[in-house]
């Protein structure tokens, strides 16, 4: 089970990236899923990115994080606009970033964009 819609994706015939960099991504996708020490399972018992929680299927899908596409699954920050929420923990970082780097135009404007879009 994905939530990706494979059937609505346009994959690309050959690579987009030469052969030692696919390579090189390739054996850190196979090391880390290989590493049991990072847990790639939420509290679901789900892969921690899926909305669907296709072990219990009459769940209804969880709503994406605005800021990650995470599921929003505990702590949520709501916004005006239906179904628009975010962990707090990933609001609370962005916010952190927002104030620390006053100068960086594309924390702003993605601040501006969230707020416009979730009210």
């Amino acid at each position: 089970q994905t939530d990706i819609p494979f059937d609505k994706l346009c994959i690309p015939a050959r690579p987009c990236v030469n052969g030692a960099l696919k390579e090189q991504a390739k054996e850190w996708v196979l090391a880390v899923s290989l590493d049991q020490r990072i847990e790639q399972l939420d509290e679901r018992r789900v892969y921690e990115a899926c909305l669907i929680n296709w072990k219990k299927s009459s769940d209804p899908p969880a709503t994406p994080c605005v800021l990650t596409g995470y599921p929003v699954l505990r702590q949520p920050v709501k916004f005006p606009a239906q179904r628009k929420e975010t962990n707090r923990e990933d609001w609370n970082r962005f916010l952190v970033a927002v104030k620390r780097w006053p100068d960086n135009r594309q924390l702003h404007e993605t601040l501006d964009f969230i707020e416009k879009w979730c009210s």
